[in-house]
């Protein structure tokens, strides 16, 4: 999977779709270039206000080409985030990265609290594993749709809290 592409249209034509997971219902939108949301989130307007939010001018197209069908990932960040994301990527299934190494493997190792907030704004979970990333003290920590789901999606790659 290519991640971060380059630039598409200021008004570029979102897909959307709504999809089952082992982890339950999500929706997912893509650009020409490439899946730029994926979220754990039932309610469409929900969704599509945070599309909107992300891709101002962007217009959803219904009944256009499945998001799943796209290879890439396309999501619009600035290069703190980008670089956070990169160093997610990196992050093999089954295995946890505390907040602090996570800014350290992005280049930021004391903008700790900033990766945090980096990693909340992942805009394509699961494919970025956000998931992944751990309190220090090895607790799991926060999940934008909460912990319940973050520990799941943690158990299904084999890891597991007490």
């Amino acid at each position: 999977m290519t991640a971060f592409p380059g630039a598409v249209s200021t008004r570029p034509a979102l897909a959307t779709a709504r999809v089952e997971t082992p982890f339950g219902t999500a929706r997912v939108a893509a650009t020409s270039v490439g899946i730029c949301c994926l979220a754990f989130e039932e309610e469409e307007t929900r969704f599509v206000a945070e599309l909107s939010r992300r891709y101002p001018g962007g217009r959803v197209v219904a009944g256009a080409v499945s998001p799943l069908e796209r290879a890439t990932v396309h999501v619009r960040g600035t290069g703190f985030q980008l670089a956070v994301w990169r160093a997610l990527l990196e992050i093999p299934p089954g295995r946890t990265l505390s907040y602090g190494e996570v800014a350290a493997r992005a280049g930021y190792p004391r903008a700790i609290r900033a990766v945090g907030t980096a990693v909340g704004a992942n805009p394509v979970s699961l494919i970025v594993p956000c998931h992944r990333v751990t309190r220090a003290s090895g607790d799991a920590g926060g999940y934008r749709w909460g912990t319940r789901l973050k520990r799941e999606i943690l158990a299904s790659e084999g890891v597991l809290f007490g």
